[in-house]
């Protein structure tokens, strides 16, 4: 796993009695669903307009690289990544990103697109979650507030966000120890863009 934001604990407040096991699961399914909507939560900050008012415009291959790059940080952060692909079909593109609970010493060290087409979509999966821990209501007040969650660990993890981004869109595929790579030499740097780090490192050489 990489250095940044922990999203192991659990969204809960100081006076929560839950026993210790409910906690741990409770953090678990946050984790999950933080997972599962740091694609599109990526995909929205990278169009975020900056403080000169410019917003980034892109293409599908950019949109879709910005997409599995937000779900690789998140899961790099509580879990054990796994890589990401691009590819295009027809005329448009699709991304699949990878994870486990466990180390991946073996196997496969990136996603496949077999049976893609039968994978359960990211917001319905992030909806089953929320709805299995608080029940058919409030479900989506419990979503807002991990997207809230989400969004704030990307903004800490954003220049690692970019770097796999620009790899996905470079390569078409990440595997897994590249993946590692550049997550261990940019998750957790402050600065949003790679001059601003380089340019902090230099003056504390």
């Amino acid at each position: 796993m990489s250095a940044g934001a922990n999203t192991n604990s659990a969204a809960m407040g100081p006076q929560d009695q839950s026993p210790p096991a409910a906690k741990d699961w409770r953090a678990a399914c946050d984790t999950r669903i933080m997972i599962c909507l740091a694609g599109r939560a990526a995909e929205a900050r990278a169009r975020r307009p900056d403080h000169n008012g410019w917003c980034r415009r892109m293409d599908e291959r950019e949109r879709v690289s910005w997409h599995e790059a937000g779900h690789i940080t998140a899961a790099a952060v509580s879990t054990f990544q796994n890589g990401a692909a691009i590819e295009m079909v027809g005329h448009r593109y699709r991304g699949i990103a990878a994870h486990s609970d466990v180390a991946l010493p073996e196997g496969p060290d990136h996603p496949s697109f077999d049976n893609f087409d039968l994978l359960p979509r990211d917001f319905v999966k992030a909806t089953a979650y929320a709805q299995l821990v608080v029940g058919q209501r409030g479900w989506l007040a419990y979503l807002r507030g991990l997207w809230h969650r989400t969004d704030a660990l990307l903004g800490e993890n954003w220049l690692c966000v970019k770097m796999l981004s620009l790899e996905l869109q470079r390569t078409g595929c990440v595997r897994r120890d590249r993946a590692q790579q550049i997550i261990d030499r940019w998750c957790g740097v402050p600065e949003a863009s790679l001059v601003e780090a380089l340019k902090r490192e230099q003056r504390g050489a």
